[in-house]
């Protein structure tokens, strides 16, 4: 995120030569996950995450972020990944799904290869995982190689009545409840936030 605000950043400065295209490929000969930040921010990404197909938005549903006070060496979770047990699922019926079948909220439309590994190598992430969904939340999964853990579908529908008092000392990880974020993506003058 911060190279992305960075290229945008001098791009404004020089009074815009480059255009979000230009800019996005830039970013993703500078790194895996540059380059979705010059969507409008719901995109469908492929690759290494350079390949972009920007979305509609989803929306403002309530999203719980945790940061587990463990951390862990994404060239381990790479190397303890089993390229046999990788998902079957087909990326693009994920994405259909997402959109229609139980969308956001349904389990089974999301998928995180590196989900196991990065769980056997620390196993309290399961336990944090658990606990999340015995406090009603309907989907709780860890965001890449990890460790953050991010939950969908507060109790009884109110991200508020969730609360997050204590859950920091009892799972020992920093909480924080945020939205989705989108910019115009026809705007290429205005960044996250701006609009």
């Amino acid at each position: 995120a911060d190279a992305a605000a960075a290229l945008f950043a001098a791009n404004r400065l020089a009074g815009y030569p480059a255009s979000m295209a230009q800019l996005r490929e830039w970013g993703g000969e500078l790194g895996s996950d540059i380059s979705f930040f010059f969507s409008s921010g719901t995109a469908y990404c492929t690759g290494r995450g350079e390949q972009i197909e920007s979305l509609p938005a989803f929306g403002s549903e309530p999203i719980l972020i945790l940061k587990p006070r463990e951390g862990l060496s994404t060239g381990l979770v790479y190397k303890t990944l089993d390229l046999d047990g990788l998902s079957a699922l087909d990326p693009d019926q994920l994405l259909k799904n997402m959109r229609t079948t139980g969308g956001l909220l349904e389990p089974t439309n999301f998928v995180n290869d590196l989900e196991p590994p990065a769980l056997a190598i620390e196993p309290r992430l399961t336990e944090i995982k658990e606990a999340v969904l015995a406090r009603g939340w309907r989907v709780c999964m860890m965001s890449g190689s990890g460790t953050s853990i991010f939950a969908l579908g507060p109790p009884d529908g109110d991200a508020a009545a969730a609360g997050l008092e204590g859950w920091q000392d009892d799972l020992g990880s920093t909480c924080f409840m945020t939205t989705f974020v989108s910019r115009p993506e026809e705007d290429e003058k205005v960044w996250y936030g701006e609009a």
